[in-house]
């Protein structure tokens, strides 16, 4: 019997009757038994070569280019692989397939350039959070941000509770979904970035609510239905009486979440206005209806002064009007 190079063998010995160590050959087919022939015999064709292995100190499967050893083709030295393209041995996320992070002034990718498409290698946290797809008991957190920084960590809680609950990702992250959340809910979130090894602190938290399969009354709603009924004569136009606007939390102190839930399952544009008690708008601003449902976080100017304003969303050429105490 002959064999190539490194392949598999067993020397099962003979096939006498008294001396039969195994049924099957190395193959694993049946063995002729009780004859005369010795099965147990085999021989290789050509020697075994050698080949080189480089150190793999971290274990991410690519070895050090400058550590090195002589081995069998047919056993790799524990500890060593036959890929030499690690640049740095010592960090197990450092290697040709590795996510290049800004700010760390690493060459994380091994490709001979440090922060390459990181916009002057600047990190910083996030911006432009919001809440998408939102369900009765789930969302997706988005985020924007320029670069990829080492890792991503958010943190979400119940409005008014005091247990956040954390998630992290990597860098390269821009959107995260959660389960489990309970119906009908206000919900608060933010995030901070770890930009080579510090982390930033978190960013302003930002509200969304979890959608009800019916509706359910609030101090908003009574809000609303009072303010659609003294308002007509000061915008001189037909507001929408309907009780879909409600604004979390109110009394604000700077931010707040404008939620609006309209009867049809439409996707639309809308615009939202920011307006005092003298019918004069102070800030205006674009926002996008998805499925009926329109979710956003809108921030009072600091230079506005405290006391009651009407948030005013058109949409469709219908207006929902709602009132604001703003404090400080």
């Amino acid at each position: 019997m002959q064999l190539n190079a490194c392949s598999p063998v067993k020397n099962i010995g003979s096939n006498d009757a008294d001396k039969v160590r195994s049924a099957t050959d190395f193959l694993g087919a049946d063995r002729i038994l009780f004859s005369v022939v010795d099965m147990g015999a085999y021989e290789l064709t050509e020697e075994a070569g050698q080949a080189t292995y480089y150190r793999d100190a971290d274990v991410d499967g690519y070895g050090d280019p400058q550590n090195s050893t002589q081995g069998s083709e047919c056993s790799v030295p524990d500890g060593y692989v036959k890929d030499n393209n690690d640049c740095d041995d010592s960090r197990t996320a450092v290697n040709p397939a590795g996510d290049e992070i800004c700010g760390n002034n690493i060459d994380d990718n091994c490709n001979g350039q440090i922060d390459e498409g990181c916009s002057g290698g600047t990190c910083a946290n996030a911006n432009n959070l919001h809440a998408a797809n939102i369900t009765s008991h789930g969302a997706i957190l988005k985020w924007s941000a320029p670069v990829n920084p080492a890792k991503w960590e958010i943190q979400y809680k119940k409005a008014g509770g005091s247990n956040w609950i954390s998630i992290r990702l990597s860098g390269s992250k821009r959107s995260v979904h959660i389960s489990s959340l309970l119906a009908n809910q206000y919900y608060v979130w933010h995030i901070r970035a770890k930009c080579g090894q510090t982390w930033t602190s978190y960013c302003r938290s930002v509200t969304f609510r979890t959608r009800s399969g019916q509706y359910v009354s609030s101090p908003d709603t009574q809000q609303s239905e009072a303010v659609q009924n003294i308002q007509k004569d000061s915008f001189g136009e037909a507001e929408e009486k309907s009780p879909a606007i409600k604004l979390y939390p109110n009394p604000s102190r700077g931010q707040f979440l404008l939620e609006l839930q309209l009867a049809d399952n439409i996707n639309a544009n809308a615009k939202i206005q920011f307006v005092n008690m003298m019918g004069q708008a102070v800030s205006a601003e674009k926002a996008n209806i998805s499925k009926g449902l329109l979710q956003k976080n809108v921030s009072v100017s600091s230079s506005l002064t405290p006391g009651i304003y009407i948030v005013k969303v058109v949409v469709d050429n219908k207006t929902y009007l709602s009132k604001l105490i703003y404090e400080k």
